[in-house]
């Protein structure tokens, strides 16, 4: 470990001391310690929820195209016995992602 011991000498690989995380905030221009992380972290779970969501977004039409799948098969081919489900295939499909309403 870096950094003192006991008796002042340096103990290897403790990783870096209060002062070398001080000073490297210093050279990133940080005017706040950890603000640049927390950012960082922030960004990231925006990213992560922004996929989330795009995934669900893909499973529901996923489901809804294949209930309309199924509802035309029972009904012989006759997409007409089966509007309702084709219409929610159509109007997930059309829906704009929450990104894009934030934009």
């Amino acid at each position: 470990r870096r950094g003192e011991g006991v008796e002042g000498d340096v103990v290897q690989g403790a990783g870096p001391t209060l002062q070398d995380a001080a000073r490297l905030e210093r050279l990133l221009g940080s005017g706040e310690p950890g603000m640049r992380r927390l950012d960082a972290t922030n960004e990231a779970a925006r990213a992560k929820a922004a996929e989330g969501r795009r995934a669900r977004k893909r499973w529901l039409q996923q489901q809804a195209l294949r209930e309309a799948a199924e509802c035309t098969l029972q009904h012989g081919g006759d997409l007409g016995a089966c509007e309702e489900e084709w219409r929610a295939v159509r109007d997930l499909s059309e829906m704009p992602s929450q990104e894009e309403d934030e934009n």
